[in-house]
């Protein structure tokens, strides 16, 4: 998509014109603390509309599932 007024006047398209810059600066050692609390209470829930919650939310229970992880999954939008 090219970064043209027509299109970024929009917030969605503004915001996946920022993903590559996020994922290029994630760094993975600041999720540490984050996953030993899950791994602690053994439950994530993933919250959020549309495509950007359902196929990773999905995605993601769906591969603990397949690794037989011992951690409960779950995913819900609003009505």
């Amino acid at each position: 998509m090219k970064n043209e007024k027509k299109y970024v006047k929009f917030a969605l398209v503004r915001e996946m014109m920022e993903t590559p810059g996020i994922i290029r600066n994630f760094k993975s050692t600041n999720a540490n603390d984050v996953s030993e609390q899950i791994k602690q209470t053994g439950k994530l829930f993933f919250t959020g509309e549309g495509s950007g919650r359902i196929f990773p939310a999905k995605n993601a229970i769906a591969q603990a599932r397949k690794a037989g992880l011992d951690i409960t999954l779950e995913t819900e939008g609003a009505y």
